[in-house]
């Protein structure tokens, strides 16, 4: 046997491993993104500055360590005003359950902000649909 030959006999056994193995793994998330209420300029009553509130408008809890996005415009001095967007991304530092609200900093000058949190769906919860004819 050559040398190409037996290297792709032995690459075609590793893949079929490998495939067999990806199929024996636990059914993960897969992850999609929601947008969530953003204000800037607001005080959440934990912090004893201005901040940025984020509300949960997605229906379920948002778990500490969830990544989120936040995109905010800004306006920055100097000899001409000057409207800038800076993106943030970050991660939720405690849970935060539906229509509650968390605060993160803001830069100054900040003049609103979107937000988008990063969720999952269990796939292992899903029931497979049967298809009748």
């Amino acid at each position: 046997m050559t040398r190409f030959a037996s290297a792709a006999a032995i690459a075609a056994a590793l893949a079929s491993v490998a495939a067999f193995d990806a199929a024996a793994a636990p059914l993960t998330n897969t992850l999609f993104t929601r947008p969530v209420a953003c204000a800037v300029n607001k005080s959440d009553g934990e912090a004893l500055k201005i901040r940025i509130l984020v509300t949960n408008t997605t229906g379920q809890t948002i778990k500490q360590g969830t990544p989120i996005t936040l995109t905010i415009r800004y306006r920055t001095g100097g000899p001409e005003l000057r409207t800038l967007t800076i993106k943030q991304d970050l991660t939720v530092y405690r849970d935060v359950y539906a229509g509650n609200v968390i605060g993160f900093d803001q830069p100054t000058g900040s003049l609103s902000c979107t937000g988008r949190v990063s969720m999952g769906i269990d796939k292992s919860r899903l029931t497979p649909h049967k298809l009748t004819h």
